[in-house]
């Protein structure tokens, strides 16, 4: 939910990733992004949580002595190594 922007917010079902939100938050405030921002404005979703969203989201963990553990997920989909 977006204060002074409509109605309270709508449940989706959206696989997003906590680097969406810098993008958002200056999507959101009207700013400019920097150059090499990553990540994307989760503002669609926002003004419409019905719409189609096809970006994955990528997870990276250290597990241990084992090394790196990588998760990438879409929909109802996930490969993880």
């Amino acid at each position: 939910w977006v204060p002074k922007r409509g109605e309270m917010g709508a449940t989706t079902e959206v696989v997003v990733e906590l680097l969406d939100l810098y993008p958002t938050l200056v999507d959101l405030a009207g700013l400019q992004p920097p150059d090499k921002l990553q990540g994307k404005s989760l503002t669609p979703i926002l003004n419409d949580a019905s719409i189609g969203w096809e970006n994955p989201a990528y997870t990276q963990v250290l597990r241990g002595k084992v090394g790196m553990g990588y998760s990438v997920r879409l929909g109802n989909w996930r490969l993880t190594r």
